[in-house]
């Protein structure tokens, strides 16, 4: 049984949000955009121990340990050898660990 609408839906309308479980920066957008919030910013400051993620704010870098935690001590050994792919499955091999 399906819920009553207050209009008719048309093409383009959102019908449902949510927060994405995951998600990463391809390596042509790290040093422009923040890896948490993903907003623009000329003003990113670097994880001052692998160097490799990007923050616009404290609060950002904060909210995103939880996950980076993990993954920061591979990034300081193995940057050059992590591909976009390997990144996006270890932060969804760590977030569900």
């Amino acid at each position: 049984m399906s819920p009553k609408l207050s209009k008719p839906l048309s093409p383009g309308d959102v019908i449902t949000q949510d927060i994405p479980f995951i998600h990463i920066l391809h390596d042509e957008y790290k040093d422009n955009y923040c890896d948490n919030c993903v907003q623009r910013s000329d003003q990113l400051k670097r994880c001052a121990k692998c160097l490799h993620m990007y923050y616009c704010s404290k609060e950002c870098q904060k909210n995103d340990w939880k996950y980076h935690k993990n993954e920061c001590p591979l990034y300081r050994r193995h940057w050059s050898e992590t591909l976009l792919m390997d990144r996006l499955f270890l932060r969804i091999f760590l977030s569900v660990k």
